[in-house]
């Protein structure tokens, strides 16, 4: 049964409350959203300690979390203010006094930065560590963990307009000085952090969590049916999970497409992901390009349906421009899938020798990682085995008890001797990679 309610009851004795933010619309936050559900889904199956989970939904989508929760964790619903505007009538009607502190609410209500109006919420709700697991954040009198993920606005600001790298700017900056710690998933999202914000590395935390994928359940072999008859998937594809997004480089995987249909080779894509306004940039470039016929946008799938499009291509695609963590391709080799993707550090940090690498902004290189994929089975079998095994070494187990231990730590909770540990790793001052073998080629 799932527990939900509005206000969170009165805590246990002697229990930690960690709040933590999903307040998602699904469909709308592509890896953001599957890296939250999995994220609350794992520590729902920690069976040993006293932390009780809150998992605050927006009321535009309150059951979005339900099929995943454990029995430690409440889901809150967090209504949106239902404010009427000051009308002039108002002045006679209130009187002046009433309608004078009416107004001052309302104009503070619009002025007041983002950052300070989850403050009464949370509080009523009496956590002892809050949890923000992706870009928003919110000022907390309790103290916080935050997940900014990455810093791209500041490696590629052609991708947003002024406006928007402003936002970031400032958001990204005041958000990590106010919080008590901040989370990221590799090594060069906690340098750029430190050497581009000027945070305390002390604050910076590394956690290498597995494939959000890895928390679902097995597929079936009717699933992979389903699937691919619900998409009319054609016999043979290559996989590319991204929403649309210009660092994401549909662009010239598209061109690298026709570079290949030039030369004879015809491969079928499958794209998946969120349309966003630069689809139709990606969709005019396909038509220009006559590739419509091999090509196939699926737009958004649920989650239960990446699992089975992994295990039915014949290998996955990455081109990306920029990550900071890379979760398509960690799901890539979780699931069995060989991948060839771009040669950003952030990935090889990960992947090490399971993956075939290329220039993203060569067409002539992801050409050929293609045409190799395609037509070298042996190699594809290889990369499989050794992203098998890269995958082994990350479990959703240690990744929750990981963070169950930076919550003990930040909300100054007596922590065990395992914590301790655990906390050495994230603060090392290097994740060390997979071992890489020296016949993979580069």
């Amino acid at each position: 049964m799932v527990k939900r309610s509005s206000a969170a009851e009165p805590k246990t004795h002697g229990s930690l409350r960690v709040l933590i933010n999903a307040a998602l619309t699904p469909g709308q936050s592509g890896g953001i959203e599957q890296s939250t559900s999995s994220l609350i889904a794992a520590l729902g199956r920690l069976e040993d300690g006293e932390e009780e989970y809150l998992a605050v939904t927006d009321e535009s989508a309150p059951e979005w979390l339900d099929p995943i929760l454990g029995p430690n964790t409440t889901v809150v619903v967090r209504e949106r203010p239902r404010r009427r505007p000051i009308r002039p009538v108002d002045v006679f009607t209130r009187g002046p006094r009433r309608a004078l502190r009416a107004a001052v609410g309302a104009y503070r209500q619009l002025t007041v930065p983002a950052h300070r109006r989850y403050d009464l919420f949370v509080e009523r709700l009496a956590p002892d560590v809050v949890h923000f697991p992706y870009q928003w954040f919110q000022h907390t009198s309790a103290p916080s963990l935050f997940s900014p993920h990455d810093l791209q606005h500041l490696h590629h600001p052609e991708f947003f307009s002024d406006e928007a790298r402003a936002d970031r700017e400032a958001a990204y900056r005041l958000s990590c000085r106010w919080a008590a710690g901040i989370e990221v998933q590799s090594t060069q999202s906690r340098e750029d952090i430190v050497r581009l914000l000027g945070i305390p590395r002390s604050k910076v935390y590394v956690v290498m969590r597995p494939a959000p994928t890895s928390v679902l359940s097995e597929s079936l072999e009717e699933d992979l049916d389903r699937v691919a008859g619900t998409y009319a998937l054609p016999p043979e594809f290559v996989y590319y999970p991204a929403q649309s997004w210009p660092h994401k480089n549909h662009l010239v995987l598209v061109q690298a497409l026709a570079a290949l249909r030039r030369s004879g080779h015809v491969l079928h894509l499958v794209l998946s992901g969120a349309q966003t306004p630069f689809w139709s940039e990606i969709q005019a470039e396909i038509g220009r390009l006559g590739l419509d016929d091999q090509i196939t946008a699926l737009g958004y799938v649920p989650q239960s349906d990446i699992r089975p499009l992994y295990r039915l291509a014949a290998f996955t695609v990455f081109p990306t421009l920029f990550e900071g963590y890379g979760l398509p391709a960690q799901e890539a080799i979780t699931e069995g899938s060989p991948l060839a993707c771009s040669n950003l550090p952030v990935l090889a940090e990960r992947l090490g020798d399971a993956a075939e690498y290329f220039d993203p902004r060569s067409v002539n290189q992801i050409a050929d990682s293609l045409l190799r994929l395609h037509s070298d089975p042996t190699y594809r079998s290889a990369l499989r085995s050794r992203g098998t095994r890269i995958a082994s070494a990350y479990s959703w187990e240690n990744a929750a008890r990981t963070y169950r231990a930076l919550y003990r730590k930040l909300a100054g909770a007596p922590t065990h001797p395992t914590d301790t540990l655990l906390l050495e790793a994230v603060m090392a001052d290097r994740v060390h990679p997979p071992p890489k073998n020296d016949t993979c080629r580069q």
